[in-house]
């Protein structure tokens, strides 16, 4: 049984093709053939090191296997348990790592690696008015962390949700606090709380929850021990 949100981050290890999927045979089968569809050996690391960090984290926090008769995906894209309703859990990946949030209540994590430029197209394309005014209001040089933090924060307030990018990230605003923890309340007066985490200082990681119970630090699993 979950009693808190857990927190896991994994970096993508060194393998050759054929260790990738010596490594996939104990994962699910549309894990396997998901891996298998790449053609990129980064694609098919990071896919392959998801499927054992969510393995390893849903053992770790409610002894529960994953396999082909339980692990769905909704109409959104979100994966779930069948029949385990407590049990919420999201997977994010970018460049080396791989990050997973496990909570009784639903939760959204993102990571993604700083670009050393960012296109405003994009941010003004995708944010709110206020939010691009946030990233235009700092020198060019710290923009691209700017925009990625804000950009984490979206990524996962639509992914607690459940909505995925169905959800237009222009269509909200979140004001990051930079000396206190982010809040939203959405248009149904839920709060969603976040906090950002750091493995990497190259990356942006930010998880979003429907309660402030965060744990202090997020534990880094190699994948390759179970």
């Amino acid at each position: 049984m979950i009693t808190e949100l857990a927190l896991y981050a994994a970096r993508t290890p060194n393998l050759s093709e054929q260790e990738i999927f010596r490594y996939a045979a104990d994962l699910p089968a549309e894990r396997q053939k998901k891996i298998a569809s790449y053609r990129q050996l980064s694609d098919k690391l990071r896919s392959l090191t998801a499927g054992l960090l969510l393995r390893h984290a849903l053992k770790k926090c409610c002894d529960t296997a994953v396999d082909d008769t339980n692990l769905l995906v909704t109409d959104y894209g979100k994966p779930y348990l069948l029949g385990r309703t407590s049990i919420n859990f999201n997977l994010s990946h970018s460049g080396d790592w791989v990050v997973c949030a496990v909570d009784k209540q639903p939760v959204g994590i993102d990571i993604e690696k700083i670009e050393a430029h960012v296109d405003l197209k994009l941010a003004d394309m995708f944010f709110s008015r206020q939010e691009f005014a946030d990233i235009c209001s700092v020198n060019a040089f710290e923009q691209p962390a700017r925009f990625f933090r804000i950009w984490t924060h979206k990524e996962s307030y639509v992914k607690a949700v459940g909505t995925g990018l169905y959800m237009p990230l222009k269509s909200f605003t979140i004001g990051i606090s930079y000396d206190s923890q982010t809040v939203l309340a959405d248009e149904g007066r839920q709060l969603w709380f976040f906090k950002e985490y750091e493995v990497d200082k190259d990356y942006a990681l930010t998880v979003c929850a429907a309660h402030n119970h965060f744990p202090p630090m997020i534990t880094i699993q190699d994948v390759l021990e179970d």
